[in-house]
């Protein structure tokens, strides 16, 4: 009797590996989140759709497979907005790690963690004037500080972490699923590359019905309730003293958003806050700036809506980082430095006034949108200034 039970224990045994074994190499070889370097097949694996939505959990394990040189950090004008490429550095070393939404404090986990795990020559990071509220410190679906430790501890962690996540559970065996649905139907497409999702900007309205509802959303709401957040400041600087002292070349930028949305600070009465914001990073180091009103600012056809430009934006940002140089009779980038912020605060808030009083019907129609908040009676104006 004790030896059926052995035997039957056994084949149970075997039974439970034989499918764990078969799940494994079928979770590795779609490999839904792209993290195993498993090889890329048309109509199986190629439409990583699993990836829009657990940027959170895949992007560290993406960042420690390919050990990037360069890596840029940001919220959702990096993830959209600006293609991995750096000039002088072959794209397969530049990684994009921005995520939609991140606030300062998860960014600090984020970057930690990725210098623990792998230090590269380069990161630059963009900042964003909402990135220092306090009313956005919230936590994230798919952020775990309890993955980022298991990561950074062991390789063996490291591993079981990655496991757990992206093999071994329901929800990544159903991801696989999904992606090869989705890669049936888009053979010839991807979804992500070295982080940076490439299919978000085209999939978004076209025309201006999507910038008329960003622009509205963003100067009643998420504006209108900006809280200055001091703790934010002392983790943004913790964070970057931190990279520094470990032999990264921290490059600090701003992303351009449209001149609305700079009329949307100054209604909402954050115009200082904007300022103090870029001084507030100087004292760290210098900063590129692109957010005021130049030759790309002030041209809708630039952003698909007021916060988000177009990847050809991008790439010219990523250029003039890299080779720490405007573009030669072109309005777009300054360095600001603690020997020159005043002076050229100066001069952008003035290029501002100049502007508001060009544009002061769209000036008009923000103030009183933030006045009665009608979104129906926004659009009609909105329509008629801005276009369909």
């Amino acid at each position: 009797m004790n030896h059926k039970w052995k035997i039957w224990l056994l084949a149970f045994l075997m039974t439970v590996l034989l499918c764990l074994g078969g799940i494994t190499i079928y979770q590795v070889s779609v490999d839904p989140f792209g993290v195993w370097r498993s090889d890329t097949t048309a109509g199986y694996n190629n439409y990583k759709i699993a990836q829009k939505q657990t940027e959170r959990v895949f992007k560290m394990y993406q960042y420690e497979m390919i050990k990037p040189e360069v890596a840029f950090f940001g919220s959702s004008r990096t993830n959209y907005c600006t293609p991995p490429e750096w000039p002088g550095v072959t794209d397969e070393k530049v990684y994009n790690f921005g995520i939609t939404a991140v606030h300062i404090p998860e960014e600090k986990f984020y970057l930690d963690a990725a210098l623990d795990i792998h230090t590269p020559g380069i990161v630059a990071i963009a900042v964003d004037l909402l990135q220092f509220s306090s009313r956005y410190n919230r936590p994230h679906k798919g952020y775990s500080e309890d993955r980022l430790w298991m990561m950074t501890f062991h390789r063996m962690t490291s591993l079981v972490s990655k496991l757990k996540d992206t093999v071994l559970s329901f929800d990544a065996i159903g991801s696989s699923m999904e992606v090869t649905e989705a890669s049936e139907r888009n053979p010839d497409a991807t979804y992500y590359d070295r982080g940076w999702d490439t299919v978000r900007l085209t999939r978004w309205p076209t025309g201006r019905a999507k910038f008329r509802q960003i622009l509205f959303r963003y100067h009643t709401n998420t504006y209108a309730k900006f809280r200055r957040s001091f703790f934010n400041y002392k983790k943004f600087e913790v964070m970057i003293e931190s990279a520094k002292k470990k032999g990264v070349k921290v490059v600090m930028y701003t992303n351009p958003v449209h001149a609305d949305f700079l009329m949307a600070y100054d209604i909402n009465e954050l115009w200082e806050e904007f300022e103090f914001m870029k001084r507030e990073i100087v004292k760290l180091g210098p900063l590129w700036d692109f957010n005021y009103i130049n030759d790309v600012s002030k041209n809708r056809d630039n952003y698909i809506d007021p916060s988000h430009f177009k990847i050809s934006i991008g790439r010219r940002i990523t250029s003039i980082l890299g080779n720490n140089a405007s573009e030669e009779g072109k309005d777009f980038g300054v360095i600001l430095t603690e020997d020159n912020i005043e002076k050229i605060l100066i001069e952008q808030r003035s290029a501002f006034d100049e502007w508001k009083t060009r544009d002061t019907a769209v000036y008009y129609m923000l103030e009183e949108a933030r006045e009665d908040r009608n979104k129906a009676r926004f659009h009609q104006k909105a329509i008629r200034l801005i276009g369909r």
